[in-house]
């Protein structure tokens, strides 16, 4: 039986199947990804922005890489959206703590705590959410429709490394 006799076999030959679709997907993330990436690392070593706006504008366009690739939130209902709810809370509440006790002003600190803790904490939450959105939510399914789970977990995992190499 040829290709041509196997319409499925056709279409990923040719590059026009569901794989193939997703694999152009996939492609089209991680290069956002990586301008991304590299305007956030351009724009610290030029001092072209505060931190804070860097962090802002990258999460910004994180987020949008990912509603702009297909991706669009689980709707979890029940138990099992509040116990999700409640892990997040918890999570990113004893993280919050964490980071206000280490800048509230005391013998234990040599330096004083920053004003723009708000802001701080705000891009935090935004970049946070927006690498794990564009990360796990929309990489992961494009890979994971192109290649498997496998692959999607080793590529997801090693752009995740990458994307936080230190600035300097």
């Amino acid at each position: 039986m040829t290709s041509q006799a196997n319409p499925a076999a056709w279409a990923a030959t040719r590059g026009s199947g569901p794989a193939a679709a997703a694999v152009r997907r996939a492609a089209r993330i991680t290069l956002v990804l990586g301008l991304a990436v590299a305007a956030r690392w351009a724009a610290t070593v030029t001092d072209l922005a505060d931190g804070i706006v860097v962090g802002a504008s990258f999460g910004s366009v994180l987020a949008v890489a990912a509603l702009l690739s297909g991706w669009r939130p689980s709707k979890p209902h029940g138990r099992r959206l509040v116990s999700e709810a409640a892990v997040g809370l918890a999570g990113g509440m004893a993280l919050l703590a964490l980071a206000l006790a280490t800048r509230w002003p005391g013998p234990w600190l040599p330096f004083d705590p920053a004003p723009s803790f708000v802001p701080w904490a705000a891009v935090t939450i935004l970049v946070a959410t927006a690498e794990e959105v564009v990360l796990r939510g929309a990489l992961f399914g494009a890979l994971a429709d192109a290649a498997g789970w496998i692959a999607a977990l080793l590529g997801t995992l090693v752009l995740f490394a990458l994307l936080h190499v230190p600035l300097y």
